[in-house]
């Protein structure tokens, strides 16, 4: 598994913050629980991430992928993740 953990596996980049969204979804969890499941699945410097976030910020899905994302030089595009520099 790469350094960025579940949340970014190198084969299934594209598709996984799409993926984890449309479980919850599925689960039919409300929004504001999804930062804290998603948190469960994160590893190595994934969930170093995480837990470097302001504890507000922890608790925002939106701002938890978004950090996640920066962290690994990724990009949204158009509901996908393009890898830009794990590859």
């Amino acid at each position: 598994m790469s350094e960025a953990s579940f949340f970014f596996r190198k084969r299934k980049h594209r598709r996984i913050p799409r993926r984890f969204e449309r479980f919850a979804e599925a689960q039919q969890w409300p929004q504001y629980i999804w930062s804290t499941n998603l948190s469960a699945l994160l590893t190595g410097k994934a969930l170093e991430t995480y837990f470097l976030l302001p504890e507000e910020h922890a608790k925002d899905y939106n701002k938890v992928k978004d950090a996640l994302l920066q962290r690994f030089q990724l990009s949204t595009d158009g509901g996908r993740v393009s890898l830009q520099v794990l590859q």
